[in-house]
């Protein structure tokens, strides 16, 4: 058996550490809340159509769930669950710039990382 302090740079670089990332907590929130589908699938949408009033945007996720065929009780149970979880929860973390009167929501200018992860995602959006 080989000695482990002899088995080249990895034994070396044992005691190294990584140093510790002021933004973590931003990350580590981002992508809880983008854990959930259906939160990206507003991103996606979002980042690609700008602004939309809530009732377009169920349109738009409630179409992907069902692969383009939504029907009125697909529709809304996206509008509710869009306006009571998921559109809350993405402007919490300061994802989504969600105006709850006005019914509208827009990615957020400064989205920490989404862009990026978006495009890193890359799904197509028909």
């Amino acid at each position: 058996m080989s000695d482990p302090s002899q088995s080249g740079s990895g034994a070396q670089r044992s005691g190294e550490v990584l140093a510790t990332n002021e933004r973590e907590p931003t990350i580590d929130e981002t992508l809880r809340v983008l854990a959930d589908h259906e939160r990206r699938y507003v991103c996606y949408y979002l980042n690609r159509e700008g602004a939309l009033d809530v009732d377009d945007l169920a349109r738009f996720v409630a179409a992907t769930k069902t692969g383009g065929h939504p029907d009125a009780d697909d529709l809304n149970a996206t509008g509710v669950s869009l306006r009571h979880v998921h559109l809350p929860a993405l402007a919490d973390a300061d994802i989504v710039d969600y105006d709850r009167e006005g019914e509208t929501a827009r990615l957020a200018d400064d989205a920490p990382f989404v862009r990026e992860l978006l495009a890193v995602t890359g799904v197509e959006l028909q």
